[in-house]
């Protein structure tokens, strides 16, 4: 997922009106900021350790 679906989520959200699928959207949406936070890590880290 890429910046603009995190968006599309968020979207998604505010608008939907089932319960069952408000859920899956925000399971989602919490899976990709998961794996942002993770990605956003392991660069910083890398480029922490990167000798110059």
């Amino acid at each position: 997922m890429n910046d603009t679906t995190w968006r599309e989520l968020c979207e998604a959200i505010m608008k939907e009106q089932g319960p069952n699928k408000l859920l899956n959207l925000v399971d989602d949406l919490n899976r990709e900021l998961e794996r942002r936070e993770k990605e956003s890590k392991h660069r910083m880290n890398g480029a922490v350790n990167t000798p110059e």
